[in-house]
């Protein structure tokens, strides 16, 4: 009987009383349990706890077990033998023999150590663990214990492995010629095989160390094993003194002798086991010593596993003396009951009686007894014969030993992956038949458990001292000749160099994660390695049986058949084993697949090189396991069975699988026999079934418990078809349908045995993420649209195509998306306009179709603006400047579409302008993406919002691009052959990964310490099982990927406008802003002396020149010649090489060419020339300048004509402008000059129509040049009116305004001390006129407003607009229109205006009472509002009246005649007079302009009688008579009117408020822009 059995568990360890509670049920998706269960006719609500297999799986009935059961069991030892007794100088080893292991007794000394077979006095065979090497120098050979340096290879890739397989490596160092280092080590330093790697010394037992010695004693003890060369003893060793001898080979022997008051001898030892690469061994020894012992220090009654005694019950006492000692006492520090001294002084075991289990107070603490019992004692005597000398042992242990009669695995059939790490499977003490290890889940026990298989009984037993692992053999199965290595030291059991598990040499503990190369063609790679362990060790005098392992190591990749088309990147090998070829592609991460094709191996990875295939190739699959790989059937005959079948559950690594379905119906279980509970007779020997799934339908989520599935099977395969699949990646099998499915209608028809296929399912690949650019390796990009690329159909409802785009798409007459004719674009819509000169029509009172129609009509129309308020209509030519007007209008700009071209809209407007169009305009390289249509005018309106720093309306964005155009055709197809990036892609897939124009690909390393890139091509990224892996490197991983914007290098100024979000105005600010003027050109109309420019002829683009001989000539390349405009004359200005740089030159007429003469008196009487908008004209107004090929004087044309057209090159329209205060949008307007290194510079200036806070001091001036006209307080402070005095304009007074809120202050003269205010008066004439008065509190009539430099009262800037206007004439235009508005002819007589006393007096005929007076002004100052409402235009039979507005003067009448016998008649109403404007100006009383007489011409075809003065004269009279014979008129023309200077101080030069009109209302710098100049200091004033 046991002596440690203690106790049966009672309850405490019911495991199986809440089985019930671990279960899960699993039904059919997204269906209430409770109604599945009512809707089940065979069963009842009472039955669903109690029927079997309904809810829960069934636990089976446990007997009730007593606390109190007594383990018997006797096993007797009749199988294990007792190891061989070996003689003086002689030592165990063993080897492997038909499945048991062999001791036999080694005498060939340090040959033994380490050895399994030794022959003719030399080992021939090492143990596992060892390597036979040769020392060098002394040359013997003899096992070492040796580990490979891991992961070493050579130069030429070779492992240790490699080179003891090719024989270069066999145990002594290589030759030198193959002992070449790499990686910093030799072959002879890295490899055990080449005599090096990791040596340890052999570990030895010395059975001396343990022992109990008594005096007179005979010691003969050997090392076990040998190892030594040679046994160094250490000084102070006292075995010499005590009898004892040490031999070289370190054995041990003797009589004792024992010294008075000597009780223990020690020493330590040296074994040299390799004096040449320093391998020793230290042992210390401390023996006690007394009279008589028991011969070891811990003395051990052994009980064999279960057995219920010891093997040996009595163990002697000895002593030298025959008569021994006497009265022996046995003193032990606990009651150890079961031990006892007999008289001999032996030590008994025995039996104390029937042990009825654990006394009470220890049932709750069963963890304490999980040693050993024990001991510790001593015996206590005297020696009669030596005259009653007292004695006493020392202390020893006594113990009750457990031992093993073998050992077993926890689970001793081991399933592996290749990568995947093994469960720790412990190595158990072998119980024998009827006994197992009790093991609860979820429970770790600190006790050991032994549970009765039979009874269900179970039991507590004291610990064991478990055996050592002495040695070990695994080979791989079906190829025996192929063994694996172990290693004593990391318990690594490797193949050819790779790690297939680890085996713990001291606890047996099977882990590790296997690593091996396995070879494969097709499907899951495997292999089975069976291993035999030898167990044992000092206190295993008996021996064991051989332990046996398996393990079954599965490949992690399987490759699966499948056929692919398209463009990939391969890799080639071209002469490579299958094997090799699919190991070459493991050794990848990027590699999908492979094409092995006679003897030709090609990978496809992410760093190939692009080739088209279309064939079948092995897919990888990574994670390829029976828990983890999804199966893919087809079944072409039983499509309902057909699809994608995952695992549901595991049990024992078998899985079972399911299908999901919309409704229960279609969701399938494909199951293991064993795991249907209803299996159908006719699938009795089937392997696999197809079910409906069921209710009842049990799966352990924890796969403790097996699977129980209640469904109706729907069809059975014979074969292992799942097996097969993994076997070989797919399998063909046939499927029996079973009745209940044939007799569904769609497989009625159908026969009962269906072929199909069974494939492992690679992963497909999810659409990546990320803010890159995709695309095919064939065609990059071809996943990613662009907001700037046009769309087509199928990127129509995707981003980054809004719903307007989408909305706006153009069809063709085909139906061809996004390709075709659009209507007119609108530009912008807000107070905005074009230049004044571009218009060639206008219409009043139409709509915007109408106007759009009107455009159409006319060839010469490209743009029409259409003023919303107002609805008028203008018809433009071109629109190459556009500028705030200033006023509260809305106007939209359109641009006409060519009609013979197609065009495509673009994806994202908004985004597109935002990200590339906008940098595109303002950076110094522009992009180089197609035009789109009416880009220039975008770019203008998008700029003048940035310098305003602000929107009064929008400014469209680009939306089409011409595909009629070779660009846009090109540029068009890339953007709409574009697809959207599929949410899914096929395994084996390949994708360009890049970043747009504006970004670099980098890839973060190091958690983003440190950066890859930029890279300049793609990386392209494969779909390997189930996900994106790039080339091996830092572009491996898309999540390490980044696109990131190029930096903008710039100065301080960009990171201060970057700060308050304005980093496009850094752009303008390195950007010369070219001011333009109500008409295109291509350079400046104006240049100063600072500032002079070249001149060029618009249409030639030649230069203007001056000769040797001071005559003007043309040049095809720049000259040195400068030219600009005088501030005070006006007149042109040049200097040159060839000219006296100290004296002034001017152009003049010498009457045969122009030529540069001085500017002195004599140039006063010549015809001087100027250059006016653009014109370089004679002062007479008649002559101007023609650059065809040569330069001519010609007739100055009537209109623009681009053979008369010069600009500066330069001058003072280009300006830089730098951003001086970001909150206000203040500018520093710079113009370089050409004489000064220093610019010339504007500060604080505003691009704005309104300022309404803040003050600043200004002037108000008329930018009429060469005259510098102010505003200003009239000198003589007597000109009042009402309360304030008379504001005039001059170019000698000193002003000085402040703008405060809404009203203008005045400082006169510079005097800062007496302010007045700018006020409105209405004067007798009803006329709206400008004063200044003296007032504290400004009332209505001082508010005032600036609207785009435009100065109006605060009431007119709602209503009808009144602008400060300035009667005034242009110095530089030599005609005034003062003169003769109305005329009238009565009766063939013409009415004159003798009765006034001045032309400027002269204001019409009006007809009162039947009769016609004339109207004459009683001022010299004419106003045209109140005349021109009494205008007349009409004619009838007897007279003719017509009247033009102030300002204008005719220059045509047209009067249609009809001659008769009676006389002549007029056509009535068809009279045309024609009307000249020569503009405002400044008038001067009593001029008198030359007069001209001509006589009117008649034209008989058409019956009109023409009257028609020449440019810059009016009609002063007409006179003349007609009869049926004869017609004959006279008139008198008079002009052009000599040149005025403006009027000094003294003259009444008064300002007044009218209609708003063009730029005469200006009274701040106005050119395309309007400039308020608020700063109070400035470099320079304009």
């Amino acid at each position: 009987m046991l002596l440690l059995v203690l106790t049966t568990l009672g309850s405490a360890f019911a495991d199986d009383a809440y089985c019930s509670l671990q279960k899960v049920s699993r039904g059919p998706i997204g269906f209430d349990r409770e109604v599945r269960h009512l809707e089940r006719e065979d069963v009842q609500p009472k039955d669903l706890w109690t029927r079997p297999g309904l809810e829960f799986r069934q636990c089976p009935k446990l007997p009730v077990l007593s606390k109190n059961i007594q383990l018997q069991v006797r096993h007797q030892l009749n199988n294990l033998m007792k190891k061989p007794t070996c003689s003086g100088g002689q030592v165990l080893i063993g080897d492997f023999m038909n499945g048991s292991y062999k001791y036999t007794c080694c005498n060939a000394g340090e040959q033994c150590g380490g050895c399994r077979v030794v022959r003719d006095g030399a080992c021939r065979q090492c143990a596992a663990g060892y390597v036979m090497q040769t020392v060098p120098v002394v040359n013997i050979s003899k096992c070492f214990m040796c580990d490979d340096v891991p992961n070493w290879h050579d130069m030429q890739g070779r492992t240790c492995a490699d080179l003891q397989q090719d024989g270069i490596c066999s145990g002594a160092w290589p030759k030198t010629a193959d002992d070449v280092q790499f990686q910093g080590l030799r072959p002879s330093e890295a490899c055990c095989a080449c005599g090096g790697g990791s040596v340890y010394p052999t570990p030895v037992y010395m059975p001396l160390q343990s022992k109990s010695l008594y005096a007179g004693q005979y010691v003969d003890a050997t090392p076990e094993p040998i190892t030594a060369e040679v046994v160094e003893v250490a000084p102070g060793c006292t075995f010499g003194s005590s009898g004892l001898t040490v031999a070289s080979n370190g054995r041990v022997s003797g009589v004792v002798a024992m010294k008075q008051n000597v009780t223990e001898i020690s020493c330590s030892t040296v074994s040299v086991q390799d004096p040449v690469r320093g391998i020793v061994t230290q042992t210390d020894f401390s023996i006690p010593l007394s009279k008589f012992s028991y011969g070891e220090q811990v003395v051990y009654f052994k009980f064999w596993g279960l057995d219920g005694s010891p093997s040996d019950a009595t163990v002697p006492l000895h002593s030298r003396n025959m008569d021994g000692p006497q009265s022996l006492q046995l003193q032990c520090d606990t009651a150890c009951s079961w031990l006892s001294m007999i008289p001999s002084g032996a030590l008994t075991w025995i039996e104390t009686g029937n042990r009825t289990g654990l006394p009470e107070d220890l049932t709750e603490q069963v963890t304490t007894l999980a040693g050993m019992p024990s001991c510790n004692c001593q015996v206590l005597g005297h020696f009669p014969m030596q005259g009653g000398v007292k004695a006493v042992t020392p202390q020893f242990l006594v113990s009750q030993a457990r031992l093993w009669k073998g050992g077993a695995w926890k689970v001793p059939n081991i399933t592996a992956r290749i990568s995947e790490e093994i469960s720790e499977v412990p190595l158990l003490e072998d119980l024998g038949p009827g006994f197992q290890w009790y093991n609860r889940s979820g429970h770790v026990f600190e006790v050991p458990i032994v549970e009765n298989i039979a009874t269900g009984e179970k039991f507590i037993v004291s610990k064991s001292i478990p055996p050592s692992i002495l040695d070990v053999e695994c080979k791989v199965s079906g190829n025996e000749g192929k063994q694996l290595k172990w290693s004593r030291i990391s318990g690594d059991v490797t193949l050819e160099g790779d790690v297939a598990f680890k085996l713990d040499p001291q606890s047996g503990m099977v882990s590790g994660t296997p690593g091996l190369s396995l070879p494969a063609t097709q499907g899951r790679a495997e292999l089975t390695i069976n291993c035999q362990v030898a167990l044992g060790g000092p206190q295993y005098d008996r021996a064991l049986p051989v332990s046996v392992l398996s393990i079954r190591v599965l490949d992690d990749v399987c490759w699966v058949p499948s056929n692919i088309s398209g463009t990939f990147r391969w890799n080639t090998l071209p002469k490579a084993q299958q094997s090799l070829c699919l190991q070459s592609c493991r050794l990848r991460d990027d590699c999908a697949a492979v094409q092995y094709k006679n003897g030709a191996c090609k990978l496809m990875v992410s760093d190939g090189k692009p080739s088209a295939l279309h064939s079948e190739v092995l897919l990888r699959l990574n994670n390829c396991s029976d828990q983890d790989a999804a199966l893919n059937v087809t079944l072409p005959g039983a499509q309902y069975l057909e699809g994608e079948f995952s695992v549901m559950s595991i049990f024992k690594g078998k899985a079972s699988y399911s299908r999901p379905g919309t409704n229960p119906q279609r969701q399938l279980l494909l199951s293991r026999r064993e795991n249907v509970e209803r299996v159908p007779e006719s699938c009795a020997k089937s392997n696999w079934l197809f079910l409906h799934i069921n209710s009842s339908d049990y799966e352990d989520a924890e796969s403790v418990n097996a699977p129980e599935f209640f469904g109706n099977a729907m069809a059975c395969a014979d074969t292992d078809v799942v097996g097969n699949a993994f076997k070989t990646g797919q399998a063909a099998f046939e499927l029996q349908l079973l009745p209940p499915e044939l007799s569904l209608a769609k497989a009625a028809s159908q026969p009962a045995v269906q072929g199909g296929t069974l494939a492992l399912s690679v992963p497909s690949c999810s659409k990546p993420l990320g803010d890159l650019e995709f695309g095919t390796v064939e065609t990059p990009g071809i996943y990613s649209l662009h907001p700037c690329e046009c769309f087509g159909e199928a990127y129509a409802n995707v981003e980054p195509v809004d719903h307007a785009s989408n909305a706006a798409v153009p069809r063709n007459a085909t139906g061809s998306f996004n390709n075709g004719t659009v209507p007119a674009q609108r530009v912008f819509s807000g107070p905005y306009a074009c230049e004044e000169t571009a218009s060639v029509g206008q219409f009043f009172h139409l709509d915007l179709d109408d106007c759009h129609k009107a455009c159409s009509s006319n060839p010469e129309c490209k743009f029409y603006l259409f003023g919303k308020t107002s609805e008028t209509c203008t018809l433009l030519q071109s629109c190459d400047d556009i500028q705030d007007v200033g006023l509260q209008v809305v106007n939209e700009l359109y641009g006409m579409v060519p009609q013979e071209g197609s065009f495509c809209h673009i994806a994202n407007p908004h985004r597109c302008w935002q990200e590339i169009k906008r940098r595109s305009m303002l950076s110094f390289t522009p992009s180089n993406l197609p035009p789109c249509l009416f880009q220039k005018q975008f770019e203008l309106c998008d700029t003048m919002q940035l310098l305003l720093g602000k929107a009064d309306g929008p400014c469209m964005r680009c939306q089409y691009i011409n595909t009629t155009s070779p660009d846009g055709r090109s540029f068009a197809g890339v953007g709409m052959s574009k697809i959207p990036l599929p949410e899914i892609f096929p395994p084996a897939s390949q994708i360009s990964v890049g970043c747009n124009d504006t970004s670099r690909m980098f890839a973060r390393l190091q958690h983003g310490l440190q950066w890859e890139g930029p890279r300049e091509s793609e990386a392209v990224f494969t779909c390997v099982s189930g996900e994106w892996i790039g080339e091996q490197g830092p572009w491996q991983y898309l999540f390490n990927f980044t696109c990131q914007r190029c930096i903008q290098v710039g100065d301080a100024s960009l990171q201060r406008l970057s700060l308050v979000s304005m980093p496009e105005r850094y752009f303008l600010e390195h950007r010369v802003v070219h001011v333009t003027y109500p008409f295109s050109i291509n350079g400046c109309t104006r240049a100063s002396a600072k500032t002079a420019s070249p001149l060029v002829a618009t249409e030639t683009h030649m230069f203007l020149d001056v000769a040797k001989d001071q005559h003007l000539q043309l040049e095809v390349l720049e000259p040195e010649s400068l030219w600009w405009i005088d501030s005070t004359s006006g007149h042109l200005r040049v200097r040159s090489n060839v000219l006296d740089p100290n004296k002034e030159w001017c152009v003049c007429d010498d009457g045969h060419a122009l030529q540069a003469c001085l500017c002195d008196e004599s140039f006063q009487k010549k015809d001087f020339w100027l250059f006016e908008q653009g014109v370089i004209r004679a002062s007479s107004g008649t002559k101007c300048l023609q650059a065809d090929k040569t330069l001519a004087v010609a007739t100055c044309p009537n209109g623009r004509d681009l053979k008369f057209l010069w600009y500066f090159k330069f001058g003072n329209c280009f300006f830089g402008f730098d951003l001086s205060n970001t909150a206000q949008m203040l500018w520093t307007a710079t113009v370089e000059t050409a004489a000064e290194a220093s610019p010339l510079r504007l500060g604080n200036l505003a691009f704005k129509e309104t300022r309404s806070e803040g003050e600043g001091l200004f002037q108000i001036y008329l930018d009429y040049p060469p005259v510098n006209a102010k505003l200003c307080l009239h000198a003589d402070l007597t000109m009042k009116l009402g309360q304030g005095y008379m504001m005039q304009v001059s170019s000698d007074c000193q002003s000085t305004f402040l703008w405060r809120g809404t009203h203008i202050a005045y400082f006169h003269l510079g005097d800062l001390t007496t302010t007045y205010y700018l006020q409105t008066i209405e004067d007798k004439d009803h006329q709206l006129r400008l004063i200044a008065a003296k007032q504290t509190t400004p009332g209505p009539e001082f508010n005032f407003v600036i609207l785009g430099g435009k100065i109006m009262p605060a009431s007119s800037a709602s209503g009808s607009k009144q602008c400060l206007r300035a009667k005034s004439m242009k110095p530089s235009t030599a005609t005034t229109s003062n003169g003769l508005r109305s005329m009238v002819i009565e009766k063939g007589q013409a009415r004159n205006y003798a009765a006034c006393k001045s032309y400027a007096e002269f204001s019409g005929f009006v007809k009162q009472d039947g009769s016609w007076s004339q109207v004459c002004r009683e001022s010299g100052f004419l106003h045209a509002a109140e005349q021109a409402k009494k205008g007349i235009w009409g004619c009838t039979a007897s007279m003719f009246v017509a009247s033009c507005q102030f300002g204008d003067v005719f220059s045509e009448v047209t009067w249609p005649i009809s001659i008769s016998p009676a006389g002549f008649k007029y056509s009535s109403p068809d009279c045309v007079p024609q009307c000249a404007s020569l503009g405002s100006a400044f008038v001067m009383p009593n001029a008198k302009p030359p007069l001209h007489t001509y006589q009117a011409h008649y034209d008989k075809s058409t019956g009109f009688l023409n009257m028609t003065c020449p440019s810059g004269s009016f009609l002063s009279q007409i006179t003349g008579s007609a009869s049926a014979e004869t017609i004959q008129f006279y008139f008198d023309c008079r002009g052009p009117w000599p040149a005025v200077l403006p009027p000094d101080v003294s003259s009444p030069n008064m300002v007044l408020f009218e209609e708003c009109m063009s730029d005469s209302d200006v009274y701040v710098w106005t050119e395309t822009w309007s400039l308020e100049k608020i700063g109070a200091h400035s470099n320079a004033s304009t």
